[in-house]
């Protein structure tokens, strides 16, 4: 190669080394390069951040001897020259450079511009748009609370405040906060969660279906629905419901026994309701037992208490001689004849007349025949006055007492209620001595069984020869005929097998 080669060489390197040939008269920042050169002369650039400092520099030509010497050698002086410059040029241009070709300051976040490591870059420093400062997407989870997200409290924990869903806690989103007691996401409130978000338990209004029967949220439990939350039932060994006494009464249930609570007659299957209580109704007694209140009139017995026999309407006494009377005979102004079949048989005469005022009527009535009893009383029809004979035993019914033997009561006592009740004909004749004496029995039971029918003198006008069913034997005036009988109930004599003692009398048991 000759040397104008070289040349050319070293200043096409030397140009592409300052990136800034324009010419030969061109130079790079504030160097220069000299005039024309000799042949075989390479002219440095000058270094543009010391311009006071760096010279042009002329390297002379080697002689022909050194140039075919460099020339057989590969021209290694040359080579050193162009590589001096070259560095030279790479170090003190690297500056100029880069300022001169830029692409502007160094990248950061909020530029507006999405640089690699940038997610976004929107250029504000808004923290919960879609950009974060941070230039990253908004995202649940990244503790800002960004678009669409209700809050962002940064963790994974799902059960406090802030779902991982970025969701404000609330009942209703299948998640238990915090006070939630459960949460299954729903709006069915009969299931084992409310949507309120309360377990289901009884009592809270809700029933909850297939383990509670019902739910009133209340702790009565005698209602409709008990603390249980279970209906009530007729065998459920509790008063509630409808019932008005443990699983009886209402109209539901069974009907109540004696002694159980009711409200009226039907809650009963014995006896009426009488103060919220059944009572029995076999006899005006047991009524009046059950309600001592109760006034005078008819009520309905029912003697065997559900059993085969049909309850029927008696007349009670509740406000005489302590109450509780049950009327089995009447008798107003007539009487029954002492040999009256009516005593002894299970017949009842005009059962159902309860008139005390008009004469000659006379009933035996049903309570004869069905009520028992330990006392016996005779009354006038308004009460005024009674006399009563207290048995020694109670009997099943009147007619097993008539049906017995004759019973003696006394034997000298000469009663003042019976002498009362008879007109005048028959009132004892006192006359000759004629009184009561231990001879014969004169006040009692059935007393033609224990006297018989015989004439019973005593001398002078003592002919002592009747009786009566219940009451007393007497000397009967009788205007002096000697027609002598008894007084009280079934009055009878030997001189005249037809004759009663009439009366206004009342019998009633007790």
């Amino acid at each position: 190669m000759n040397m104008t080669n070289v040349k050319h060489l070293t200043m096409a390197l030397a140009c592409v080394a300052t990136i800034g040939c324009g010419g030969d008269d061109t130079g790079t920042g504030n160097a220069t390069t000299g005039g024309a050169t000799e042949a075989g002369s390479t002219t440095a650039a000058a270094s543009t951040t010391a311009p006071d400092t760096t010279s042009p520099t002329t390297t002379e030509p080697p002689t022909s001897t050194s140039s075919d010497a460099t020339s057989a050698s590969g021209s290694d002086a040359s080579t050193t020259d162009i590589n001096s410059t070259t560095a030279t040029t790479d170090a003190t241009t690297t500056d100029a450079t880069t300022t001169d070709a830029t692409t502007g300051a160094a990248p950061v976040c909020g530029d507006t511009v999405v640089d690699p490591g940038e997610e976004c870059d929107d250029g504000n420093d808004i923290d919960e748009d879609a950009c974060t400062n941070l230039c990253k997407n908004a995202a649940c989870g990244d503790a800002i609370v960004g678009p669409g997200e209700a809050c962002d409290d940064g963790n994974d924990v799902d059960d406090d405040a802030c779902s991982n869903t970025c969701a404000s806690a609330a009942c209703g989103d299948a998640v238990v906060q915090a006070p939630e007691e459960c949460d299954d996401g729903n709006d069915i409130d009969e299931d084992a969660c409310l949507s309120t978000c309360l377990k289901a338990v009884c009592g809270d209004s809700v029933v909850f279906m297939g383990s509670e029967e019902c739910d009133d949220a209340n702790d009565i439990d005698d209602d409709g629905c008990s603390n249980a939350c279970k209906l009530p039932t007729c065998m459920d060994k509790a008063k509630n419901g409808s019932e008005t006494d443990v699983d009886c009464g209402g109209g539901q249930c069974p009907k109540c026994g004696l002694g159980n609570a009711c409200s009226m007659d039907a809650d009963c299957g014995i006896g009426p309701c009488l103060n919220n209580k059944c009572v029995s109704n076999k006899s005006c007694k047991s009524l009046f037992a059950g309600d001592n209140t109760l006034k005078d009139g008819k009520f309905m017995l029912d003697p065997d208490e559900g059993g085969p026999n049909p309850a029927f309407e008696a007349y009670c006494d509740m406000t005489h001689d302590g109450g509780g009377w049950t009327l089995i005979m009447k008798s107003i102004n007539t009487n029954f004849h002492y040999d009256d079949v009516l005593w002894e048989n299970n017949l009842t005469l005009n059962p159902a007349d309860f008139d005390f005022v008009t004469d000659a009527k006379k009933s035996k009535y049903q309570t004869f025949l069905t009520v028992g009893f330990g006392e016996l009383r005779t009354s006038a029809t308004d009460s005024t006055s009674s006399q009563i004979y207290v048995l020694g035993a109670p009997v099943a019914n009147a007619t097993a007492l008539f049906l017995g033997p004759g019973v003696e009561v006394n034997k000298t006592m000469l009663l003042p209620y019976f002498e009362g009740i008879h007109a005048a004909y028959d009132k004892h004749l006192a006359v000759g001595g004629c009184n009561p004496a231990n001879k014969y029995v004169n006040y009692g039971l059935n007393l033609k069984k224990l006297n018989g029918v015989a004439f019973l003198p005593d001398g002078g006008q003592c002919d002592w020869n009747g009786g009566a069913r219940f009451g007393l034997r007497v000397n009967g005036n009788h205007n002096g005929t000697g027609n002598h009988a008894g007084q009280g109930w079934g009055t009878y004599t030997t001189i005249d097998n037809v004759y009663v003692a009439k009366m206004k009398q009342l019998l009633w048991v007790r």
